[in-house]
């Protein structure tokens, strides 16, 4: 057979050698036919032995070097005798292995066979150089000698090979012994001792199931033979019997027996072994080599063994293993695990790692713990044993538990008469069997005892069982004593066994703990050292209870009441006497042993009291027990009760100026002292929180006011205010609450903070030299002549800023976008925060530094510029609160009328409309600070409560009593009259706008397109379809400016606030209304940030609102920042933008931007249909384009896109215009441009909304029409489609138009890739080409083969028919005019009748709808076609059968991505059905498919028929002749 490679897995691994030597030599195999002749020749090299030296004797211990010419020793168990062994294995390891080794390396090999004795002698005295032998031997020598295991055999079982094998456990069928625990009474019947498959297995497994054959069984017998256990058995010779798995199954083979004579007794499961089996697996037998063998001959052995093979058919390597019975050799297993297995038989040490060697019985016997093997003649039972057999009955004895027992026992003592023998005895604890380091004895000093060592097990049960004797017990008594021999004597046990037991009498020793050892045989016996404690003797005496005294006549009696018992004398010479009770102490019982103390309040003032007595009021203990006299209570103290144990100090508001007193005094007119235990009325004054009136009696102190009682005045508190006249003694205090406390610093009366005025209501205002500045004063200097100055400054300042103002927003709207609108939007939103800050002014928060500063900041928004310290703005003011507040309301006016002046200006400048400016930039200005004009107005109205009766103040001005004075009614009245002038009309007139926008922007008409364009300052921030949201925020800023007005109280005014600003944050983030998402998230964050700190400043949490408001900067930078950057930094631009009707040119205008970026480096736009919104187009005309072309074809100018897009490049004026008339495009008429709205339906569009009038576009197409005005290009009526694609893009780059040519004949070259159109749509072969283009560009070098018919003479069929048939592919682009093409069906049929009819595979043919066309009906194959195509009738089956090929679309109006896509897909699938050997298959669809294909067709243009107009093949037809038609249909 052909050399197969092994692995050899050899242990230890130091035996293995470097990897150069493991290389396989060659071998010289010379084949000879093992006959007679080598038989003879391996029997007579076993007997005589072999000529050659042995290997192991040449060759030094350790050398690598390679054996030559000299014999290698095998030696194996033979457990069945040495004549069977040299039958079974003298061919396969002896002159098998001879034959092929002899020659090449000169080495003889030579088969021993070996007891299990001589296994072990003859490894440990390296007399062989490999050992066969079973698995359990083989692990023991593993172990102790380190052999490398070289092979392990493959058993050959009835024609299986099997790599284990395990024990069988058996009785016959129709015995009790059928359970593991019924083998206790059974004669048991195993090989041998040492047999492995047919004792140790079974013996293990049994121990593991709670029986051992050792002690357990009735009898063991061994007849070293497993056909004689099996038939034993079935005599009944034996009642269980042990073998090898496969032993009875071969005598069933044989005939011998039949298994249902047995019974498998613990049977176990295993589908994949053939045999029954009742034990654990264990691996077959091995073969090693011991260490000094070389590794060169371990791999020439393992490799000739692992040959051989039971069914080879040469008979050199077939015969070895017929005659061993095995069926090949295999890589080493795993013999390791069989170490448990013998450890746990005890046939293995796992300390000494040695195995038990003895073949004889006896000597192998290991018996379990608490047993021992028994005397050699009374282990073997030779009655009823059979000749050549061994039997063994009970060979292991069990011992008694524990062996040897020690106790102790008390003996008759004689002790004095003082002893107390009940206690003595009470106290005296022996145990019944002593334990080693246990307490063993507790008797008394001088005790006699008797020690006993008693065996359990007697002198002659030790002779029988061979356990040791006890030759001399000796016991030592004391740690350091000495020796002491024990008597023997003879005892019997209660169960009648004869024994005998060793004792020794002593007396007991000294006082406490001691050691007590017992030798035996010289030994520490098991349960020795044993612990002894001796007592003291107990003594008797007369002794009496306690609270008792001892009589003359030795009695006892109880003490009577006021006395208690004691203890007379010096222990032990005591005696018990009654004692009287002493002053202060009683004792009402008798027989007690002490008298109680007299408690607290009680005294006793005589010896031998029985009872105390209460103190009198005005008297107590002074909190003592036990005492004999009540003594008086000191000034300022009293005792109301009898029995008081202490004077109880007299309560604030009391005093008591006697000793002795029973009560303390109150003071009077609600006065109090100001410590407990007042001794006099002089201590009386007005607690603490009260003043005295000139009355004389107490008043509490109001809210503001300090009051320190007694006779100290009352003192204002910070924060608040009195008049420097008040009076401080009078019921009712007039006390005022100032709106900061820095206004107020509080102490006496009048007290106000620097350069404020002293005689103002809550010190609401600066003295005459000084202007508000936050919550201070601010001096203004020296020169009042000049304090206007500032003010005049700021003035005008505030005036040149309306009219920039008004003269920025006032500008052309054209060259407004997105990017500034955001802008703008930005800094609207952070006005807003920042007017909204000041809303939080007006709330009663008393806010924290920074928040504080911040609102101020904020206060300049709503008119307030006197905030300005350095300007002095406030000094140039009236003083008046009414005159400052009358110029606060009067601002907006200015502004409005600024305003009116500069829109004028305007006009008379660049022409402007003086009433949509000024609408525009005024409703500007008033939606910016709506919620100052709000705030201002309601100022004085919002009011804050002062203490008591005191009334209320204004909290911009607390200087003026709300409803109380003419300055306030006066600025009510201006308020009011400012609130109704502006913010209420403009409030009306958003609603208003608001509620009329849609209507609006539907008619569209010159006049409500001037209103739209008027306001659309409240508009354009917004999205389209959240035009509405301006609302919401005027109504969020009017809530929030009304709240102060109408609530006072702080939480109030803060959750409510909080529910404004929370309930505007989730509608901003729900609407999302705002046009770009830089201003939807600065809102949403803002707002959020708003609520922060509102909330923060609510709970004065100032860490936390410092924190948001530093946060709310870096947002509002960072957000100002990228607006700023959008607009300055402006991308992409765009050379060109291609303005064309998405219904009717997108895939010309991709055709255009794909030549002209392959042209050109130039960027071009012409995704109109994939745009947003029309804004977004706009945007892009305004900031990104530098060239609009109007690609114009029927439908682009009734477009209102188109129109919007071309009326705004005319409005910025800065972007060149350019145009392209195709085929079919007619410029619009002045009637049709004066009657825009018939012409183009801008009702219906939202060009209004994004500032482009009917005007505007009036004006964009009279400029369009202008061909001087505009630069033009005019395609030729009578171009094709292909040449009006080319004429367009040469006109866009200024290239000379191509000279009409006569179009090239198809070229006749086959393996070409074919596109079909219909050749006067221009969409369609502008849809081809963009194909073409993106296919070549996906996949490079595709399509490079091409016939693009449109570019060719299509009128000889013949040539046509000719191409197609011989086409790589065929792409059959559909459109709304294919099926009046004739090109187009000449090619769809000529491809449908090549799959017919072709033996060959045809192209595949990919059919490619665009989105304009539409399925043929019924009426078209019954009506159109006869007409266009008589005398055809195969027409119609092959254009149905296109019709059912798989579809695919080409849309060029969803954006490039959508466009590669597509194309990818289509040529994905061409790949797919290139590869097909028939076209059946793509188009044998089911019925019920196709028409699901064709109506989501139908669905499809439904759908899209706002970007497409669906053409009717039927509609304009008009039929064809052609002479060619018919040759090309007979081909």
């Amino acid at each position: 057979p052909q050399h197969r490679c092994k692995t050899l897995l050899l242990a230890p691994p130091a035996s293995r050698r470097a990897s150069s030597q493991l290389a396989m030599r060659p071998k010289a195999r010379v084949r000879l036919s093992l006959g007679p002749c080598c038989v003879l020749l391996a029997a007579f090299l076993a007997v005589s032995g072999s000529e050659l030296p042995p290997c192991r004797d040449m060759y030094t211990s350790g050398s690598a070097a390679m054996w030559r010419n000299c014999s290698v020793h095998i030696g194996g168990l033979a457990i069945t005798g040495p004549e069977d062994f040299d039958k079974m294995f003298g061919q396969a390891f002896g002159s098998y292995l001879t034959e092929l080794y002899n020659a090449s390396h000169g080495l003889e090999f030579v088969a021993l066979a070996l007891d299990f004795d001589q296994n072990f002698e003859y490894v440990e005295g390296n007399r062989i150089d490999f050992i066969y032998s079973n698995p359990a031997a083989y692990t023991c020598l593993m172990v102790e000698f380190g052999i490398a295991t070289v092979a392990s055999m493959i058993n050959l079982r009835q024609g299986r090979g099997l790599e284990r094998f395990a024990g069988v456990i058996f009785s016959r069928a129709d015995s009790n012994f059928t359970t593991v625990q019924s083998l206790r009474r059974a004669r048991v019947e195993a090989v041998s001792i040492s047999g492995l498959g047919a004792m140790q297995l079974q013996q293990a497994e049994l121990l593991s199931l709670g029986l051992d054959v050792m002690t357990d069984v009735e009898r063991l017998t061994f007849a070293y033979n497993q056909v004689r256990i099996m038939k034993d058995v079935e005599s009944g010779y034996a009642d269980v019997g042990f073998v090898r798995t496969d032993l009875i199954d071969s005598q069933v083979a044989a005939g011998a027996t039949t298994w249902e004579t047995f019974q498998v007794i613990n049977q176990k499961e295993d589908a994949s072994f053939p045999f029954r089996f009742s034990t654990e697996f264990t691996p077959e037998w091995p073969l090693g080599a011991l260490p000094f063998v070389p590794f060169e001959v371990m791999e020439l052995v393992a490799d000739a063994l692992m040959d051989l093979d039971s069914s080879s058919p040469d008979p050199m390597y077939r015969d070895p293993a017929v005659a061993g019975k095995f069926q090949t050799w295999v890589p080493p297993m795993n013999y390791f695990g069989l170490l448990s297995m013998l450890e746990s038989i005890s046939y293995y040490d796992s300390v000494t790692k040695k195995c038990l060697r003895s073949a004889d019985v006896y000597g192998a016997i290991a018996c379990p713990a608490g047993f021992v093997k028994r005397a050699e003649s009374d282990v073997f039972c030779p009655d009823d044993c059979k000749e050549g057999y061994t039997c063994v009955c009970k060979p292991c004895a069990k011992l008694r538990d524990p062996a040897v027992v020690l106790y102790a026992e008390t003996l008759t003592t004689d002790w004095l008469g003082g002893v107390d023998l009940p206690q003595l005895e009470a106290r005296t604890t022996l145990q019944s069997q002593c334990e080693r380091m246990g307490l063993c004895s507790v008797v008394a000093s001088g005790q006699r005892m008797r020690w006993t060592v008693l065996d359990q097990i007697g002198r002659a049960a030790r002779l029988t069982i061979n356990a040791p004797l006890l030759s001399q017990v000796q016991i030592r008594l004391r740690f350091d004593g000495e020796l002491l021999n024990m008597s023997a004597s003879e005892v019997t046990l209660t169960d009648g066994t004869p024994t005998q037991a060793y004792t020794y009498e002593s007396v007991a020793g000294e006082i406490g703990s001691s050691i007590v050892q017992i030798l035996i045989n010289g030994e520490q016996a098991e349960m020795s050292p044993v612990v002894v404690e001796n007592f003291a003797q107990p003594q008797r005496q007369i002794v009496c209870s306690s609270g008792q005294e001892a009589l003359e006549d030795g009695s006892c009696s109880d003490c009577p009441p006021g006395h208690h018992g004691a203890l007379e004398g010096v222990p032990p010479n005591v005696k018990h006497v009654c004692w009287l009770c002493q002053p202060g102490f009683h004792q009402p019982l008798s027989g007690q042993s002490s008298c109680l103390p007299c408690p607290p309040g009680q005294i006793s003032s005589e010896l031998a009291a029985t009872e105390c007595s209460a103190c009198e009021p005005g008297r107590s203990t002074i909190g003592m027990e036990g005492t004999s006299t009540c003594f008086p209570c000191e000034p300022g103290q009293e005792a109301p009760l009898n029995g008081s144990a202490r004077c109880t100090l007299c309560k604030r508001g009391t005093f008591a100026s006697d000793e002795g007193s029973l009560n303390c005094e109150a003071c009077t007119e609600g006065k109090t002292t100001s410590e407990v235990g007042a001794t006099s009325n002089d201590a009386c004054g007005c607690p603490p929180g009260a003043y005295l009136m000139s009355s004389g009696a107490c008043q509490t102190c109001p809210e503001g006011v300090s009051c320190d009682g007694f006779e100290a005045p009352p003192r204002v508190q910070k924060g608040y205010y009195m008049k420097p006249s008040a009076a401080l003694d009078v019921a009712q205090l007039e006390i005022y609450l100032c709106v900061k406390e820095d206004y107020c610093p509080g102490g006496a009366p009048g007290t106000c903070g620097e350069r404020r005025d002293a005689f103002q209501i809550a010190c609401g205002a600066c003295d005459a030299t000084s202007f508000e500045f936050g919550s201070s004063c601010a001096d203004c200097g020296e020169s009042s002549a000049l304090s206007a100055i500032p003010a005049v400054i700021i003035i005008i300042i505030g005036c040149g800023l309306v009219l920039g103002f008004t003269w920025f927003l006032s500008n052309n709207p054209a060259t407004k976008n997105t990017r500034r609108l955001t802008l703008t939007a930005m800094v609207t939103l952070i006005m807003a925060s920042l007017q909204t800050m000041t809303v939080f002014r007006e709330l009663a928060v008393k806010w924290f530094f920074p928040l504080d500063k911040i609102l101020q900041i904020g206060a300049v928004f709503t008119g307030d510029i006197e905030s300005a310290k350095e300007l002095k703005v406030g000094c140039g003011l009236p003083t008046s609160p009414s005159a400052k507040y009358t110029v606060r309301q009067c601002v907006p006016l200015v502004c409005l009328a600024l305003v009116l002046i500069a829109s004028f200006l305007k006009r008379s400048v660049k022409g402007h409309s003086v009433v949509i400016t000024f609408a525009n930039v005024a409703g500007t200005l008033l939606n910016v600070f709506f919620i100052s004009m709000i705030l201002g107005a309601v100022t004085p109205m919002v009011c804050y409560d002062h203490p008591g009766d005191s009334g209320s103040s204004v909290r911009s001005n607390p200087s003026v009593l709300c409803w109380d004075s003419a300055e306030h009614a006066t600025m009510v009245g201006i308020g009011a009259t400012s609130f109704l002038i502006i913010p209420l009309p403009y409030a009306v007139c958003s609603v208003l706008m608001t509620h009329w926008l849609p209507r609006m922007v539907s008619r569209m008409d010159q006049k409500e397109s001037l209103i739209v364009i008027g306001t659309r300052f409240f508009f354009e921030r917004y999205r389209a379809e959240r035009y509405f949201f301006g609302l919401v925020v005027l109504a969020r800023s009017m809530v929030m400016c009304l709240i102060p007005v109408i609530f006072m109280t702080l939480q109030t005014q803060v959750i409510l606030v909080s529910a404004v600003l929370l309930g505007y944050m989730i509608t901003q983030q729900a609407l999302q209304p705002w046009r770009s998402r830089l201003t939807n998230v600065f809102d949403g964050v803002s707002c959020g940030l708003l609520l922060v700190m509102l909330t923060s400043g609510a709970v004065d949490a100032q860490t936390s609102g410092t924190i948001f408001l530093v946060i709310f900067g870096l947002v509002t930078l960072v957000a100002m920042f990228i607006a700023i950057r959008r607009v300055v930094y402006i991308s992409p631009c765009y050379d060109l933008f291609i303005c064309h009707d998405p219904r009717e040119a997108c895939a010309q205008a991709r055709f255009l931007k794909l030549h002209l970026q392959e042209k050109t480096s130039g960027s071009v736009f012409v995704d109109m249909s994939t745009a947003e919104n029309l804004e977004d187009l706009l945007d892009v005309v305004k900031c990104q384009t530098h060239t609009l072309l109007m690609y114009c074809t029927q439908s682009t100018l009734t477009n209102p896109d188109c129109a919007a897009v071309l009326a705004m490049a005319y409005k910025t004026r800065r972007v060149k215009v350019r145009a392209v008339h195709q085929r079919g495009y007619f410029p619009p008429m002045d009637d049709q441009i004066e009657d825009i709205f018939s012409f183009v339906d801008i009702r219906g569009s939202r060009m209004g909304q994004s500032g482009v009038t009917p005007l505007d576009v009036q004006e964009a197409f009279k400029a369009l029409v202008n061909i001087p005005i505009t630069e033009t290009y005019v395609v030729p009526r009578h171009c094709n489609a292909m040449e009006a694609l080319t004429f367009s893009a040469a006109a866009i780059l200024d290239e000379a138009s191509p000279d009409a040519e006569e179009l090239e004949p198809i070229p006749s070259k086959a393996g070409m890739y074919v596109v079909s159109t219909a050749l006067e749509s221009q969409e369609s072969v502008a849809a081809s080409m963009v194909f073409v283009e993106l296919v070549r560009k996906l996949r490079p070098g595709a399509l490079d083969s091409l016939c693009h018919l449109p570019r060719y003479a299509s009128e000889d069929f013949e040539l046509l028919g000719t191409v197609v048939s011989q086409a790589r592919g065929i792409f059959v682009f559909l459109s709304a005019g294919s099926l009046r093409c004739l090109q187009q069906l000449a090619v769809i049929s000529e491809a449908m009748h090549g799959a017919k009819i072709l033996v060959d595979a045809p192209p595949p043919v990919m059919q490619i709808r665009l989105p304009d066309f539409m399925p043929p009906g019924e009426g078209y194959y019954t009506k159109v076609l006869p007409v266009l195509l008589p005398n055809f009738g195969d027409i119609s089956k092959y254009l149905k059968a296109f019709m059912k090929l798989r579809l695919h679309f080409f849309t060029a109006h969803r954006g490039e991505a959508h466009m590669e896509s597509e194309a990818a897909s289509i040529m994905q699938f061409f790949d797919k059905t290139e590869t097909l050997t028939s076209q059946t298959s793509l188009f044998a669809l089911s019925t019920g498919f196709r028409e699901a294909i064709e109506a989501r067709l139908r669905d499809f243009a439904d759908e899209n028929n706002n970007f497409y107009r669906s053409s009717s093949v039927v509609s304009d037809f008009k039929p064809r002749k052609s002479t060619s038609i018919r040759d090309f249909f007979t081909v």
